[in-house]
């Protein structure tokens, strides 16, 4: 007898006693105990037309978050919490600055959570040509939240 994976799937619900729930309400629906380890928040320092940087802006918070989200330590899969800031610079042409380092801005104390921020970032670079109207080098300050949540603005 062949049988389809969703009758079979149900039928093993209904020999455990359990209650089916269709998959689609369990998609659309988190869980509101469920909070994401990691969030990102970005800062353009330097002075310059948001609407003009925003393509750029996005791009790199979205590249950044993507590699944080990759190499989480399992530290924080287990709760570790920590709120890591840094500055930097991003020249013209995308690159970081060789000069100027990524800055910890204060001392949060996780050192494993810094080195973590800090190769995010590294390996996300180049992002891609500053918009000509922005200023060179750009000024940035990238907010890492481990198992916190951003403050509410």
């Amino acid at each position: 007898m062949r049988m389809h994976r969703s009758a079979s799937l149900l039928l093993v619900a209904i020999v455990s006693g359990l209650q089916p729930v269709p998959l689609s309400s369990q998609l659309s629906q988190p869980s509101p105990q469920f909070a994401p380890p990691f969030s990102l928040h970005l800062e353009v320092l330097s002075k310059a037309n948001e609407s003009d940087l925003r393509p750029f802006v996005e791009n790199m918070y979205k590249t950044v978050k993507t590699r944080a989200m990759n190499t989480l330590p399992n530290s924080v899969l287990h709760g570790e919490q920590a709120v890591i800031t840094i500055e930097f610079q991003v020249q013209k042409d995308g690159s970081l600055g060789h000069s100027a380092p990524l800055t910890i801005v204060g001392n949060s104390g996780k050192k494993a959570l810094e080195k973590h921020a800090q190769a995010a970032i590294r390996s996300a670079a180049p992002f891609g040509p500053l918009p000509i109207s922005s200023p060179a080098p750009l000024q940035l300050r990238l907010t890492f939240y481990y198992n916190t949540p951003p403050p509410e603005s």
